[in-house]
């Protein structure tokens, strides 16, 4: 059963986040949308430099998210104010990863990168050997979204018993 959809300006390429009602993607109009699960109303978008092909990684209240304008994002979940960026050498198309309060991303630069959680700005140090396995996209158990084209389709799935 199709319960919405919404649709951008260009092609949605990334996988969306979901977590606490709210749907998180990018899009190749170069924004960032946070969208409400249940009904699908925009609640936010931030629009960056470059294409967002880049899946968005939610965690402690902060959205991150890579974009072909070289920059790694960290925006405020429930706002999408923009909290801090970094310039690294190349496209950022890669999907952040979260894991005790470090972000890891990787650029087209050869580079794999890792934040830590301050304010402003981010520490960058350069990974040589990386082995951790980016997480799932956890959906809540009620929907399931895809992406086809410029829109965002949920529909409702049954839990398996």
């Amino acid at each position: 059963t199709h319960i919405w959809n919404y649709t951008t300006s260009w092609p949605v390429d990334p996988s969306p986040a979901v977590a606490d009602g709210k749907v998180y993607v990018g899009s190749e109009d170069n924004k960032v949308y946070c969208l409400n699960a249940a009904n699908g109303a925009r609640i936010w978008n931030y629009t960056t430099d470059g294409q967002v092909v880049s899946s968005p990684a939610v965690a402690d209240g902060k959205v991150y998210i890579g974009s072909d304008d070289h920059k790694v994002y960290c925006l405020d979940a429930l706002s999408g104010a923009f909290i801090w960026s970094y310039k690294t050498g190349s496209i950022v198309g890669s999907s952040p990863a979260v894991v005790d309060g470090k972000v890891y991303v990787g650029s087209w630069d050869g580079k794999v990168y890792c934040f830590g959680s301050p304010s402003v700005g981010g520490v960058v140090v350069p990974v040589d050997k990386f082995d951790l396995l980016a997480p799932y996209i956890t959906l809540a158990s009620t929907i399931q979204a895809e992406t086809t084209a410029t829109a965002i389709y949920v529909k409702h799935r049954k839990k398996k018993q």
